[in-house]
């Protein structure tokens, strides 16, 4: 599984592509984009036994090229890292997806929807004392598992090969950690970033 993780990644940071199209959702027309989000999570809800809030950064670029007009297929790195007290948490999801996106030559707002599975991996830090033999360790633990994920945003072009993404996005994990503990959950979020496209 790690190995085909490995060949999508190559796939994403370094596309072989013959660029075409005369326009940036044409037949032939490459998007590569970066985008990311920061967000702190506090109050009662979020914070822990000892009231640590949590952060959380994420960072997802991709690759999609047109195989017709408005319609892309590609692939997703992404990577977030959330820490709360003593927690430190890395997640790494990589995969496929699919594209479609309105709009023709003369569009200055190009709205999309993005459907795509990712290979996720999740680890994860605990810092504790052993009070009876007096010394400090850390375990960590990883899980690996699925994440199916759904988007849809704008892209606002500022120039003929520059756009401005916005997207909200929602996510299906599965994880197992261990050969029985399986364990899943959704995350809503919104991202920001840019986007440049090559024809």
């Amino acid at each position: 599984m790690r190995n085909f993780a490995v060949v999508l990644l190559v796939g994403v940071l370094f596309p072989c592509t013959a660029f075409g199209g005369e326009y940036p959702v044409d037949k032939g027309a490459t998007m590569i984009s970066g985008l990311f989000s920061v967000y702190n999570s506090g109050g009662d809800l979020y914070e822990d036994s000892r009231q640590n809030a949590s952060t959380t950064f994420t960072f997802s670029p991709s690759v999609l090229t047109f195989v017709t007009p408005n319609f892309a297929l590609g692939s997703q790195f992404s990577y977030a890292h959330i820490s709360q007290g003593d927690r430190v948490e890395t997640q790494l999801a990589i995969g496929p997806k699919v594209g479609y996106f309105s709009g023709d030559p003369d569009s200055k707002v190009y709205p999309f929807l993005v459907v795509g599975f990712s290979y996720l991996e999740n680890s994860y830090g605990i810092a504790y004392y052993h009070y009876e033999y007096a010394y400090a360790a850390r375990s960590k633990v990883t899980a690996s598992g699925t994440r199916f994920f759904f988007s849809a945003g704008l892209s606002l072009m500022a120039s003929s090969h520059l756009g401005i993404i916005w997207e909200v996005t929602y996510n299906i994990d599965r994880l197992k950690e261990g050969r029985y503990d399986r364990q899943s959950g959704r995350t809503f979020g919104t991202n920001i970033g840019l986007a440049g496209f090559l024809f």
